[in-house]
Protein backbone atom coordinates (compact mmCIF):
# COMPACT_ATOMS: atom_id res chain seq x y z
CA UNK A 1 0.00 0.00 0.00
CA UNK A 2 2.71 2.67 0.55
CA UNK A 3 4.43 1.58 -2.31
CA UNK A 4 1.16 2.45 -4.08
CA UNK A 5 0.61 5.88 -2.86
CA UNK A 6 4.16 6.57 -3.49
CA UNK A 7 3.93 6.08 -6.93
CA UNK A 8 5.45 3.02 -7.31
CA UNK A 9 8.75 1.20 -6.04
CA UNK A 10 11.69 1.36 -8.30
CA UNK A 11 14.25 -0.49 -5.83
CA UNK A 12 14.35 -2.52 -3.04
CA UNK A 13 17.56 -2.45 -0.98
CA UNK A 14 17.91 -5.37 1.38
CA UNK A 15 20.27 -4.45 4.28
CA UNK A 16 19.67 -5.48 7.67
CA UNK A 17 21.45 -7.87 9.87
CA UNK A 18 21.11 -9.91 13.51
CA UNK A 19 24.08 -9.12 14.63
CA UNK A 20 26.54 -12.47 15.14
CA UNK A 21 29.01 -12.81 17.78
CA UNK A 22 32.50 -13.66 16.08
CA UNK A 23 32.82 -17.20 17.87
CA UNK A 24 33.31 -20.77 17.15
CA UNK A 25 30.26 -23.17 16.61
CA UNK A 26 29.90 -25.10 19.31
CA UNK A 27 26.35 -27.33 18.91
CA UNK A 28 24.98 -26.07 21.75
CA UNK A 29 21.48 -24.82 22.18
CA UNK A 30 22.39 -21.44 22.30
CA UNK A 31 24.38 -21.50 19.22
CA UNK A 32 20.80 -23.54 17.29
CA UNK A 33 18.96 -20.88 18.78
CA UNK A 34 20.95 -17.83 17.72
CA UNK A 35 21.24 -19.88 13.71
CA UNK A 36 17.29 -19.99 13.88
CA UNK A 37 17.35 -16.16 14.45
CA UNK A 38 19.89 -15.52 11.98
CA UNK A 39 17.87 -17.58 9.58
CA UNK A 40 14.90 -15.53 10.47
CA UNK A 41 16.33 -12.27 10.21
CA UNK A 42 19.46 -12.62 7.61
CA UNK A 43 17.36 -14.66 5.10
CA UNK A 44 13.96 -15.14 5.54
CA UNK A 45 12.93 -11.94 5.64
CA UNK A 46 15.51 -10.66 2.99
CA UNK A 47 12.49 -13.24 0.90
CA UNK A 48 9.86 -11.68 2.35
CA UNK A 49 10.48 -8.92 1.54
CA UNK A 50 11.21 -8.96 -1.82
CA UNK A 51 8.04 -11.16 -2.47
CA UNK A 52 6.26 -8.10 -1.27
CA UNK A 53 7.78 -5.99 -3.25
CA UNK A 54 7.75 -7.95 -6.35
CA UNK A 55 4.80 -6.81 -8.04
CA UNK A 56 5.64 -3.71 -7.66
CA UNK A 57 9.30 -3.97 -8.90
CA UNK A 58 7.61 -5.65 -11.69
CA UNK A 59 5.58 -2.40 -12.70
CA UNK A 60 8.48 -0.78 -12.20
CA UNK A 61 10.93 -2.83 -13.95
CA UNK A 62 13.16 -1.95 -10.88
CA UNK A 63 16.03 -4.09 -9.04
CA UNK A 64 16.40 -6.22 -5.80
CA UNK A 65 19.55 -4.63 -3.83
CA UNK A 66 20.56 -7.57 -1.88
CA UNK A 67 23.42 -6.17 0.73
CA UNK A 68 25.62 -9.65 1.30
CA UNK A 69 28.52 -10.47 2.79
CA UNK A 70 32.07 -12.08 1.30
CA UNK A 71 31.60 -14.80 3.81
CA UNK A 72 28.52 -15.37 1.36
CA UNK A 73 31.21 -16.53 -0.69
CA UNK A 74 34.13 -18.16 1.34
CA UNK A 75 34.61 -19.72 4.84
CA UNK A 76 35.25 -18.29 7.94
CA UNK A 77 36.50 -20.20 10.87
CA UNK A 78 34.49 -18.22 13.13
CA UNK A 79 31.29 -17.36 11.85
CA UNK A 80 29.35 -20.53 10.84
CA UNK A 81 25.80 -19.66 11.79
CA UNK A 82 26.04 -15.90 9.65
CA UNK A 83 28.18 -17.73 6.82
CA UNK A 84 25.32 -19.97 6.81
CA UNK A 85 22.67 -17.62 5.79
CA UNK A 86 25.13 -15.30 3.41
CA UNK A 87 25.43 -18.47 1.29
CA UNK A 88 21.63 -18.93 1.44
CA UNK A 89 20.79 -15.29 0.24
CA UNK A 90 23.90 -15.93 -2.36
CA UNK A 91 21.69 -18.94 -3.49
CA UNK A 92 18.22 -17.59 -3.37
CA UNK A 93 18.92 -14.99 -5.12
CA UNK A 94 21.32 -16.17 -7.76
CA UNK A 95 18.84 -18.57 -8.59
CA UNK A 96 15.88 -15.74 -8.52
CA UNK A 97 18.04 -13.31 -11.04
CA UNK A 98 18.48 -16.78 -13.69
CA UNK A 99 14.66 -17.15 -13.16
CA UNK A 100 14.09 -13.90 -13.77
CA UNK A 101 16.28 -13.66 -16.76
CA UNK A 102 14.56 -17.11 -17.83
CA UNK A 103 10.89 -16.26 -17.72
CA UNK A 104 11.52 -12.29 -19.38
CA UNK A 105 10.82 -10.91 -15.73
CA UNK A 106 12.05 -7.54 -15.91
CA UNK A 107 13.46 -7.28 -12.43
CA UNK A 108 17.01 -7.07 -11.90
CA UNK A 109 18.99 -8.62 -8.86
CA UNK A 110 22.44 -6.72 -7.55
CA UNK A 111 23.86 -8.84 -4.99
CA UNK A 112 26.86 -6.83 -3.02
CA UNK A 113 29.48 -8.97 -1.65
CA UNK A 114 31.15 -6.71 1.24
CA UNK A 115 34.21 -7.41 2.80
CA UNK A 116 35.72 -5.04 6.02
CA UNK A 117 33.85 -1.98 6.07
CA UNK A 118 34.54 0.51 9.14
CA UNK A 119 31.09 0.94 9.87
CA UNK A 120 31.10 1.17 13.92
CA UNK A 121 29.49 -1.74 14.54
CA UNK A 122 32.04 -3.60 12.78
CA UNK A 123 35.05 -1.96 14.32
CA UNK A 124 33.39 -2.84 18.34
CA UNK A 125 32.69 -6.67 17.01
CA UNK A 126 36.29 -6.86 15.35
CA UNK A 127 37.90 -4.93 18.46
CA UNK A 128 35.79 -7.17 20.88
CA UNK A 129 36.54 -10.40 18.85
CA UNK A 130 40.13 -9.84 19.42
CA UNK A 131 40.37 -9.71 15.67
CA UNK A 132 43.80 -8.07 15.78
CA UNK A 133 45.56 -9.63 12.67
CA UNK A 134 42.36 -8.60 10.75
CA UNK A 135 43.07 -5.32 11.78
CA UNK A 136 46.64 -5.56 10.79
CA UNK A 137 46.29 -6.86 7.46
CA UNK A 138 42.82 -5.49 5.89
CA UNK A 139 42.04 -1.82 6.39
CA UNK A 140 38.44 -1.35 6.59
CA UNK A 141 36.93 0.28 3.63
CA UNK A 142 35.01 3.47 4.23
CA UNK A 143 31.38 3.51 4.78
CA UNK A 144 30.69 6.76 2.55
CA UNK A 145 32.86 5.02 -0.69
CA UNK A 146 31.27 1.19 0.12
CA UNK A 147 27.04 3.37 -0.22
CA UNK A 148 28.95 5.05 -3.57
CA UNK A 149 29.96 1.97 -5.04
CA UNK A 150 26.91 -0.19 -3.98
CA UNK A 151 24.83 3.15 -5.26
CA UNK A 152 27.19 2.54 -9.29
CA UNK A 153 26.14 -0.76 -9.40
CA UNK A 154 22.71 -0.69 -8.79
CA UNK A 155 22.55 1.92 -11.33
CA UNK A 156 24.62 0.37 -14.00
CA UNK A 157 22.59 -2.74 -13.51
CA UNK A 158 25.97 -5.06 -12.29
CA UNK A 159 24.50 -8.46 -11.30
CA UNK A 160 27.49 -8.49 -8.75
CA UNK A 161 29.61 -6.04 -6.75
CA UNK A 162 32.75 -7.21 -4.59
CA UNK A 163 33.69 -4.51 -2.61
CA UNK A 164 36.10 -3.47 -1.67
CA UNK A 165 37.43 -5.36 -4.62
CA UNK A 166 41.08 -6.24 -4.09
CA UNK A 167 39.91 -7.78 -0.84
CA UNK A 168 36.78 -9.74 -1.62
CA UNK A 169 37.24 -10.72 -5.57
CA UNK A 170 40.53 -12.18 -5.73
CA UNK A 171 39.39 -14.58 -2.40
CA UNK A 172 36.47 -15.60 -4.27
CA UNK A 173 38.10 -16.41 -7.26
CA UNK A 174 41.06 -18.62 -5.32
CA UNK A 175 38.39 -20.00 -3.55
CA UNK A 176 37.13 -22.08 -7.00
CA UNK A 177 40.22 -23.23 -7.66
CA UNK A 178 42.31 -23.43 -4.45
CA UNK A 179 39.55 -23.53 -1.42
CA UNK A 180 42.42 -24.94 0.73
CA UNK A 181 44.64 -21.71 0.67
CA UNK A 182 41.86 -18.89 0.90
CA UNK A 183 40.70 -20.91 4.48
CA UNK A 184 44.12 -20.76 5.61
CA UNK A 185 44.38 -17.20 4.91
CA UNK A 186 41.03 -16.81 6.48
CA UNK A 187 42.21 -18.50 9.28
CA UNK A 188 45.52 -16.59 9.70
CA UNK A 189 43.77 -13.67 9.68
CA UNK A 190 40.97 -14.49 12.11
CA UNK A 191 43.51 -15.82 15.04
CA UNK A 192 42.82 -14.10 18.53
CA UNK A 193 45.09 -12.47 20.29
Amino acid sequence: AAAAKMGGLDILVLNHILPHPIQPFSGQKDDLDLLADLLKVNFRSYVHLASEALPHLQKAKGRIVVINSAVGKVSHPLLASYAATKHALDGFFSSLRSQFYYAGVEVGVTSCFLGYIGTASALRGIQTAGQSRLQTWVKPAKPEDTARAIAVATATQQDELYYPWLDVRPLVILNSVWPGLVDSVMRFISLRD
